[in-house]
């Protein structure tokens, strides 16, 4: 939430101040870019602490995540900051591929 707060920050005030939101945002998106393909590279089977955050019930709803990612990524096209929201998508797309690959088979 406080990422997507920033870059609504420097999405839609744009000012001199925002450049150190924008270091922000360029150190940020690269890591979590890399921290979701991580995840997919290892595997669902092997992460730990999800079973234990469902059974606490201290986990957000997985459209919550979606809403955030989309909200990301129309922000930083609304700043024409072309490349980071194609990081934003792929991150999105990511986290997709995975809650897909973890959801409980019916």
């Amino acid at each position: 939430i406080l990422c997507t707060g920033l870059i609504a920050v420097y999405a839609l005030l744009g000012s001199a101040w925002a450049d150190g939101i924008r270091w922000f945002i360029l150190i940020y998106t690269p890591l979590m870019l890399l921290l979701k393909l991580a995840a997919l590279a290892v595997g669902p089977g092997t992460l730990r602490g999800r079973s234990t955050s469902k059974k606490l019930g201290n986990q957000a709803p997985q459209a919550f995540f979606h809403v955030i990612y989309a909200l990301n990524v129309v922000l930083l096209l609304y700043a024409r900051w072309w490349i980071m929201a194609a990081a934003w998508a792929m991150i999105w797309i990511f986290s997709y591929v995975f809650e897909r690959r973890n959801r409980p088979s019916s």
